[in-house]
């Protein structure tokens, strides 16, 4: 399962979206603010596409640009035990 794809399930029930909260609150300090946000705003409060992008003044396209290394960047900050309670709570 891609990391896209268990965040979007995490998302899913209320002991997730809190366990990804907590997760996200915790390398916030490591991102931008525009990468903290435009995660919040798609895992945690499951905005569409074009919202997030709408809302942060950004095109989709732009959308699609900020999205993608923020991600990459998150999934390098969670370490493994992180990575099994996120599959656990699945």
């Amino acid at each position: 399962m891609q990391f896209r794809q268990i965040l979007r399930a995490l998302g899913k029930t209320q002991k997730g979206k809190i366990h990804l909260a907590k997760l996200l609150a915790r390398y916030k300090t490591r991102m931008t603010d525009r990468e903290f946000q435009i995660l919040n705003l798609t895992y945690i409060k499951k905005l569409p596409a074009f919202d997030v992008a709408d809302k942060l003044g950004f095109s989709n396209s732009h959308y699609h640009n900020v999205l993608n290394p923020a991600l990459a960047k998150f999934e390098a900050f969670i370490d493994d035990v992180s990575l099994r309670e996120i599959v656990d709570i699945l």
